[in-house]
């Protein structure tokens, strides 16, 4: 049994470590995110809509807990589709003829990215969903805990899904594409042939 995208997703775990300033925007940026915005938006949210009574059966929901779970969205699907994309940079860099060049079945390129998106974007929801608990987000109001640690694993098995199909579709892009900037490349062609 092959276990070769091992190898392409700890070479694309440990570039994304190695590369603090995205380690650090990707990290931190949805969390300040949350916490410049988030807080002042959800104080002047509930001012607001202190008169208006709640409708029976249906939960309150705070903006800053609807606000953390679109930024889990959010910063999933950048994180999946820049997670494709770097099959382009390898091959403008040359890294993806070596990569092709081995042994390795073709399909375990794609399969180890693809685990190294979905396993940045689990990272980035557990720290969005911690750091939200922290400023004030009620993600499992009144949930037991047996059915926070279901619906964490919801959560998980959603950022998953989202993330390995927006990963797969950056990555039939970067396939199909030549160059990072093609409308570029195309305009240049455009002028040297007039």
């Amino acid at each position: 049994m092959h276990l070769g995208f091992l190898t392409i997703y700890w070479r694309d775990m440990i570039r994304f470590v190695r590369f603090r300033t995205l380690l650090i925007s990707s990290l931190v940026q949805p969390a300040l995110w949350m916490a410049f915005f988030g807080i002042a938006m959800s104080a002047n949210f509930t001012r607001l809509t202190t008169d208006i009574p709640p409708v029976p059966g249906i939960p309150n929901v705070g903006y800053l807990t609807f606000m953390a779970a679109g930024v889990i969205a959010m910063t999933t699907l950048f994180t999946s589709l820049f997670g494709g994309m770097i099959l382009l940079f390898d091959k403008n860099w040359g890294l993806m003829r070596e990569v092709m060049a081995s042994p390795l079945p073709r399909d375990h390129i794609i399969f180890g990215i693809a685990l190294s998106g979905m396993t940045k974007s689990f990272i980035q929801a557990v720290i969005i969903m911690v750091f939200g608990i922290f400023i004030g987000a009620e993600f499992f109001q009144g949930y037991s805990p047996v059915e926070v640690t279901f619906s964490i694993l919801g959560i998980l098995l959603f950022v998953g899904i989202f993330s390995l199909g927006f990963l797969f579709l950056s990555a039939a892009i970067a396939i199909s594409l030549e160059t990072p900037e093609p409308s570029r490349s195309r305009l240049l062609r455009g002028c040297r042939g007039s």
